[in-house]
């Protein structure tokens, strides 16, 4: 029987190679997010493909919830100094933000950003909802679906978050592609409950 010894350099050089890979995904799940984002909110598994799993460890680090719930308070803050001063003051960057829907989800809105930077084990599906929901232009935040979307689509997010029983979603939609094929192939698409809503 023979036996194969692995090399000091050997070993080094698949660790590198490892690290290099790692980077690699890390670099594209960063710089497709959004696509990513839109993914695991519609309920792609975390793990399907190298991209979803690390853009999953990104969203789920503390610094960045932390970062989201604060954005999102800025949004519940701007909208109700908003009210007070009037359309013509409003600044620029939040002239399409809806005002009096934000006002009247303020309590959810709140529980969410306090669950962001709370959560024991968070799950990657509820960071992405609360992500779009704050950083996409097709969000309830901007766009009218109907009354209570944005209570609503707090408290989807929320409950995807803490992986509370009813969170799991599956939309059937394309998952990741191999970690072979090395690109990410499906379409962006707002998740479900969102783009459903407006037909």
């Amino acid at each position: 029987m023979r036996r194969v010894a692995l090399t000091q350099a050997e070993l080094f050089s698949g660790l590198i190679g490892r690290n290099l890979e790692r980077l690699a995904d890390w670099y594209v799940a960063a710089s497709r997010h959004v696509e990513v984002d839109g993914l695991l909110a519609d309920g792609t598994d975390g793990n399907s493909c190298r991209f979803c799993q690390a853009r999953a460890r990104q969203l789920v680090k503390a610094s960045r919830r932390a970062a989201l719930a604060a954005e999102l308070e800025t949004l519940i803050e701007l909208a109700g100094e908003e009210s007070q001063r009037g359309r013509s003051q409003t600044p620029l960057s939040i002239m399409d933000l809806r005002v009096a829907a934000v006002r009247t989800a303020r309590r959810e809105l709140l529980e969410l950003a306090h669950a962001l930077r709370s959560a024991e084990r968070p799950e990657a599906r509820g960071v992405a909802l609360a992500m779009l929901l704050v950083r996409h232009g097709q969000s309830p935040l901007y766009v009218d679906y109907g009354p209570d979307d944005v209570a609503l689509a707090a408290k989807v997010a929320m409950t995807a978050l803490t992986g509370s029983p009813g969170s799991r979603h599956s939309a059937g939609r394309a998952s990741c592609p191999s970690a072979s094929g090395g690109q990410l192939t499906a379409e962006f698409a707002l998740p479900r409950w969102w783009a459903g809503s407006k037909s």
